[in-house]
């Protein structure tokens, strides 16, 4: 059975200088179609773990920096809601709490925007903040299906082969 097509790009120019053509890229899975189980199951149970694992990988930053700022974040996150629902519902207070729901939003746009960059595919700054801000744990899926994040677990895989740069 014959695998992927490769494709190649050959440029002849009679410059000096040498330039390299990369060949636009496709996301191994549709954003909707979650075929990854196991990663569309950790991106809803333990998000933080499975952005912390996609971070690794990529060499963005640390695992247990991101576990300890994830778990940072929930508990701020938390302390806001439980202050709106028991204590102040003043504006500044429900104003605090939605900047703090918008968060991940603005961290997976900022992953989507990245890996769009990195992999070469055609930019979508709208779809991507509506997917960012709609469905999360399928965009953290599909970037944790295309970095390559192995198994569904709680251990650091940077320690594998980075994201390959085309």
């Amino acid at each position: 059975m014959l695998g992927p097509r490769q494709k190649t790009l050959v440029v002849i120019s009679e410059d000096d200088e040498t330039t390299f053509v990369g060949v636009p890229m496709d996301w191994k899975v549709p954003l909707l179609i979650c075929s990854d189980v196991q990663a569309l199951a950790m991106a809803t149970c333990c998000p933080v773990v499975s952005l912390a694992k996609v971070l690794s990988l990529l060499g963005l930053a640390p695992f247990g920096s991101v576990l300890m700022l994830g778990v940072f974040y929930v508990v701020c996150l938390l302390g806001a809601l439980a202050n709106v629902v028991w204590h102040d519902a003043s504006p500044g207070s429900v104003l605090l709490l939605a900047l703090l729901g918008l968060v991940p939003t603005v961290v997976l746009f900022n992953l989507r925007v990245y890996l769009r960059e990195l992999l070469r595919l055609p930019s979508a700054e709208w779809s991507d903040a509506g997917a960012a801000l709609c469905c999360a744990p399928c965009l953290l899926a599909q970037a944790s299906t295309q970095v390559g994040v192995s198994a569904c677990d709680c251990r650091d895989n940077a320690t594998l082969v980075a994201f390959p740069v085309v």
